[in-house]
């Protein structure tokens, strides 16, 4: 959460202090569409590790390895920011169409959208973590679970980021 929140706030202020919020908002844009051809593509020809839409292959064996020492507060740390960092490929454009939605004007009202928006990001991993915490899940079983449904993962993804861009085009358009 922290360093999703971190790079948020980063990328919004190296927006609004160049004054690039236009170009940054056209060029988010086209990515949505991108992405969402990507992710309703993988649907129908689903391959694991790529690029655009998940972590990929090589980096895996590497964030697995840092996860599993991160036995220490320090570690836990370190392991959270690579692995934000490693994530990147896959999260990072749905992050970036909000943040090219919310550069447009630089307010507390945009720093407490940010917040909710990462909450609404990590929530699903606060439920799983809890319900593997309670007994009630096992790692073995959400892995399990995911795998199964990983196409229609893609699909759900790709659709949201298609409404996404349908919501950017038309407010770029009818500034026109």
């Amino acid at each position: 959460y922290i360093m999703y929140l971190l790079m948020g706030i980063g990328v919004l202020h190296a927006v609004a202090s160049t004054e690039l919020t236009n170009a940054f908002y056209i060029f988010v844009t086209v990515a949505a569409f991108v992405l969402a051809v990507f992710e309703i593509r993988a649907y129908f020809t689903y391959r694991p590790g790529f690029f655009a839409i998940e972590m990929p292959m090589f980096i895996r064996p590497h964030a697995k390895r840092i996860m599993n020492g991160a036995t220490s507060l320090p570690g836990v740390i370190v392991a959270a920011a690579a692995c934000s960092f490693f994530l990147l490929p896959c999260s990072s454009g749905p992050y970036l169409l909000v943040l090219g939605m919310l550069a447009k004007s630089a307010t507390l009202q945009v720093l407490m959208y940010l917040l909710l928006y990462n909450f609404i990001f990590i929530l699903p991993m606060l439920i799983i973590a809890f319900a593997i915490y309670i007994g009630r899940a096992k790692v073995e079983d959400i892995h399990e679970l995911k795998e199964q449904y990983i196409r229609e993962i893609h699909l759900f993804s790709g659709l949201i980021l298609f409404a996404l861009f349908l919501v950017m085009a038309y407010q770029l358009f009818s500034g026109i």
